[in-house]
């Protein structure tokens, strides 16, 4: 039994591993991606210049023509070396954190679904906490990081549910037959 228990140990924690760096690799190109279309990458007029993105015709148009999505993918590119090293590391906590809750809060997850729902609620929660480590406290930028945060705790939910769920799993039936939980 102790081997078993050790073993479930030892996969939890690759778990928590592979859940924080995926959310690293998400944070990092939704942060890239989400500066590329601010900035107006691809496009005559920054993204926080348009208002409502009215043309002037009165019509609702896109935020960037869909001809210019070729600059935007370079530029979300070109800039996921500067969003690893401002906001990678804190994708790799927020995920090892986001992990941990969930992990501690398996025995009450009983679907995928509410697996996703836990897993945004606690991607929220975690990205209103990095307007203040990144030093910028304002309102927009703490929406904005938490809506990213609540994307990539879905994602991460969506991508590990099986794992997740193998775990839980495991985990009931051990409780049922009175060993370790």
């Amino acid at each position: 039994m102790r081997r078993e228990h050790i073993s479930q140990a030892v996969r939890a924690g690759l778990l928590v591993f592979r859940i924080s760096l995926v959310n690293t690799i998400l944070v990092t190109v939704l942060s890239a991606l989400v500066i590329a279309l601010l900035n107006g990458t691809g496009s005559d007029v920054p993204f926080t210049a348009r208002a409502g993105f009215a043309s002037q015709e009165g019509g609702a148009t896109l935020p960037i023509p869909i001809g210019h999505l070729w600059e935007v993918g370079r530029a979300t590119v070109l800039l996921c070396p500067i969003t690893i090293v401002s906001c990678g590391w804190f994708g790799f906590v927020a995920g090892a954190a986001g992990a941990i809750l969930l992990f501690f809060r398996r025995r009450s997850i009983r679907s995928t679904k509410r697996l996703v729902v836990e897993s945004a609620a606690a991607g929220l929660m975690l990205g209103a906490i990095f307007p203040l480590a990144d030093g910028r406290a304002t309102v927009p930028h703490a929406v904005l990081c938490m809506l990213c945060g609540s994307v990539c705790g879905s994602i991460c939910a969506a991508v590990f549910r099986k794992r997740f769920s193998a775990l839980t799993v495991k985990n009931r039936v051990a409780c049922e037959l009175g060993g370790p939980a």
